[in-house]
């Protein structure tokens, strides 16, 4: 056997599946489907393909109906070098019926990776966001538009800088329907951060829609 020269292809049949670290650390859990994957390796290279096809599941504790996902990259000397794409559908998340959400990433260690998604719900509401990160871990967002319960989101081209152990937001302007807000500071996870801002024309009805909760 030449363990430096193989192709391994086959299928698996998943149900129920939560038990995986990386999928708790997304809130994925419950997964039904099956995963078709080939795995090439000729020396130092590796070349690994996967197809995903999801009959149901749970992301972020908010049940889907069905996922279609593809991955295909090379791991060269541990480093991973390849793109992932797919499409989610029926998601309910908080107040949202997401018919569709698609995603497209093209990932590089070496070089700019690129992230592309688009999220369209039932009643007509939207989202797109495409950005960029750099071997350095800098972000660059392009673009983040949308529709959110028919009141217009545009957020302006911004950066967000990978220091040490957290994230620096320089700023980031937005407006939400006739809402004008800048936003700026410290990142380095869900309880701690550090941000400021300034918030002009707020219209709290639209607020509460977009976020699900009552307006009284």
């Amino acid at each position: 056997t030449n363990i430096d020269k193989f192709n391994i292809s086959g299928k698996v049949q998943i149900n129920n599946y939560s038990n995986n670290s990386i999928l708790s650390k997304y809130e994925i859990d419950s997964l039904f489907g099956v995963i078709d994957f080939t795995y090439i390796k000729n020396g130092e290279l590796n070349n690994i393909y996967a197809d995903v096809n999801l009959s149901g599941g749970t992301l972020l504790k908010n049940k889907f109906t069905k996922f279609r996902g593809e991955i295909y990259g090379e791991i060269i000397n541990g480093e991973f070098e390849g793109n992932s794409s797919g499409i989610l559908n029926g998601w309910h998340y908080n107040s949202y019926n997401l018919n569709s959400l698609y995603f497209k990433v093209d990932y590089s260690n070496k070089n700019i990776s690129y992230f592309d998604f688009i999220a369209k719900s039932a009643m007509g509401d939207k989202i797109n966001i495409f950005a960029e990160k750099d071997s350095s871990g800098d972000i660059f967002v392009n673009e983040f538009t949308g529709n959110l319960k028919q009141t217009k989101l545009n957020i302006q081209p911004f950066y967000i800088s990978k220091r040490l152990d957290y994230f620096h937001i320089p700023e980031i302007k937005l407006s939400l329907g006739h809402s004008e807000m800048i936003f700026k500071g410290n990142y380095q996870g869900i309880n701690h951060y550090d941000i400021s801002g300034n918030i002009q024309n707020l219209e709290l009805s639209n607020l509460y829609s977009i976020t699900g909760k009552s307006y009284r």
